[in-house]
């Protein structure tokens, strides 16, 4: 019986879709800065999405050789893809509190149409913080396949505001700088 167990957990594991019958160890939500609308993805990828955080160095020639510049930093970004299940589905790995996968879709779908800017939380089960950024969801690619499962893409990248718009934006709210 536990070979059986193992097989089937490590056959959804190596189509990276969580490991089932164990419990999720983090919640990924992605919200309006406001916090006025929100959706938390219904199933964790088995591996959390890598955080890229690249620094723009670059190099000169000069006559001495190749110099080094080490720049500053750039925007994260991270990229998540995984599964909504069908509705009705109940999934064993699946989170209880996660939305449905029509919600997902219409969720991105609405927020990217009002070139309004996310707010991408994944936190451990112990409440430890993995990721919480502002972002701009560049791509969100998905399908349907036989069963109405969808397997979906999301590519997002940090979102800042820079310091002159940042004041600009302040000074019309009524905000004073400090």
């Amino acid at each position: 019986m536990a070979s059986i167990f193992s097989a089937f957990a490590n056959a959804f594991q190596s189509v990276g879709i969580g490991i089932p019958f164990k419990k999720q160890a983090a919640d990924i939500v992605f919200s309006v800065e406001n916090k006025s609308d929100y959706i938390v993805l219904p199933i964790v990828p088995a591996d959390l999405p890598e955080l890229a955080q690249p620094q723009n160095n670059e190099t000169f020639e000069s006559i001495s050789g190749s110099i080094r510049v080490i720049g500053l930093m750039g925007l994260r970004e991270i990229t998540i893809e995984s599964l909504l299940p069908a509705e009705g589905k109940n999934y064993p790995f699946a989170r209880p509190t996660g939305s449905s996968a029509q919600k997902v879709v219409e969720f991105f779908e609405k927020w990217r149409r009002k070139y309004i800017p996310l707010q991408c939380s994944i936190t451990y089960g112990n409440g430890d913080v993995y990721i919480d950024m502002s972002c701009l969801v560049d791509e969100f690619t998905y399908y349907s396949d036989k069963v109405g499962d969808i397997h979906y893409s999301l590519k997002a990248s940090e979102y800042k505001l820079g310091s002159e718009l940042n004041s600009l934006l302040k000074m019309a709210a009524g905000v004073r700088n400090e």
